[in-house]
């Protein structure tokens, strides 16, 4: 009888600088710091502010800084030839992650956007393909896929997605793609519903104050708009001052109501949320009834912050997770596919608007009418939560099945046990 060895677990793709994405990662290695396995955790991060606090000790951690063009050269030549045969050749930082994939008997793409689709990240496409080819078994939990524009990337993502050991998709825009190219996979949704009871742990003996919130509980709604101007391809041809003027007449509708405001940065590290949200708070009707929080509160306070909330108007896509996480009602403006089709994941189209419709020319005045309509009618009480219940059964349903599909076998027993 001999000691099972420990299992090497290789965490990859995750995003940082991000509250949203600090939640996802948070709520699934909580998870995995249950299990008897030794990880390691490369991050799709720059910047030098890129470690999350996570629940989970790491062995070896390492960032990832922009891709160059020439690198970019050299990922997609190893993708068709032996990647022995252009070793040399690749920057440092890329053979220490060919490494770390190489030490791992297991890698586990984590929680996050469209980088197998809207934005099309050859790196993180890279590393998946680099796994596969050296035989190790790959996970790719709970993303979002999808639209493709360049053809040779749609072909190569597939590939990697119809090899995956275990897939599963997070909206139903990504599920009809997936659908699309046959690839075997879970139906999901965002991994932060996968923790929602914070009253025991996170939040005990934590009030508004602690985080600066100068307001009662149910005086304020919580605004958190979205600078699209900063490169987001979708709203390149998009006039600033038409967001700008949508995102004025929702936060001066919001004060309208009676109620303060609380504006909850999602970006931090390298992020432009906090300076833009002071722009937008300067230029409203009465700025001194609004508090832009700071950028380092944990994802796990916002939450608690929203939970206080009246209701809440969210522009990033984890405002409205977090607001159906603490069943509060909320207006959810979509920028990506993942914001409404999570919605319609839960039967409650109603609670969003797409802004993507002002690229194909559609009016940002009749968005402020509908969105002000909407406001007065949470504020009044009239607009009922999101189903968070259903939320969180989606979202152990996939562990489950990850747990049962994947995961199974994966981890030695507790130390001093032999098979």
């Amino acid at each position: 009888m001999t000691k099972r060895k420990m299992k090497k677990i290789l965490l990859i793709n995750q995003h940082s600088s991000n509250h949203g994405d600090e939640a996802a990662a948070r709520a699934l290695t909580a998870k995995f710091a249950e299990m008897n396995a030794e990880y390691s955790i490369l991050y799709n991060a720059s910047g030098d502010r890129f470690q999350l606090d996570l629940p989970l000790d790491c062995q070896e951690v390492r960032n990832t800084r922009a891709i160059t063009s020439l690198e970019k050269i050299q990922i997609m030549a190893s993708l068709n030839v032996s990647f022995y045969a252009l070793h040399g050749l690749f920057s440092r930082d890329v053979q220490a992650e060919y490494d770390m994939i190489c030490k791992s008997d297991y890698v586990i793409s984590m929680p996050g956007g469209a980088n197998l689709g809207l934005y099309e990240d050859w790196r993180y496409l890279w590393r998946l393909m680099m796994a596969q080819r050296l035989g190790k078994k790959t996970a790719i939990y709970s993303t979002s896929i999808g639209p493709f524009r360049d053809n040779r990337f749609k072909k190569l993502a597939f590939d990697v997605l119809n090899k995956a050991d275990w897939v599963s998709l997070r909206d139903a825009a990504s599920i009809r793609y997936g659908r699309s190219g046959g690839v075997d996979f879970e139906e999901s949704i965002d991994t932060a519903f996968l923790v929602q009871n914070f009253a025991d742990t996170t939040w005990q003996g934590k009030d508004l104050a602690d985080f600066g919130v100068p307001f009662a509980p149910d005086s304020y709604c919580v605004f958190v708009p979205n600078n699209l101007k900063t490169g987001h391809k979708t709203f390149l041809d998009v006039p600033k001052e038409h967001l700008d003027a949508l995102y004025l007449a929702l936060l001066n509708k919001s004060l309208a109501t009676g109620m303060n405001v609380v504006m909850l940065p999602q970006l931090f590290g390298n992020g432009n949320d906090r300076n833009y949200f002071i722009e937008l708070a300067q230029k409203s009707d009465d700025p001194s009834r609004i508090f832009v929080a700071a950028e380092d509160i944990l994802s796990d306070h916002q939450q608690l912050i929203i939970s206080k909330a009246r209701f809440a108007v969210g522009a990033r896509y984890h405002s409205v997770i977090f607001s159906i996480n603490m069943r509060t009602p909320f207006l959810c403006l979509s920028y990506e596919n993942k914001m409404l089709y999570t919605l319609e994941r839960l039967e409650r189209p109603d609670m969003g608007i797409d802004l993507t419709q002002l690229a194909e020319g559609a009016s940002h005045q009749e968005m402020i009418e509908t969105g002000t309509a909407y406001i007065e009618r949470m504020a009044a009480g009239d607009i009922a939560p999101a189903d968070a219940g259903k939320a969180l059964s989606i979202a152990k349903g996939t562990y489950e099945a990850f747990e049962r599909r994947f995961l199974n076998g994966l981890c030695a027993p507790p130390e001093g046990l032999s098979t």
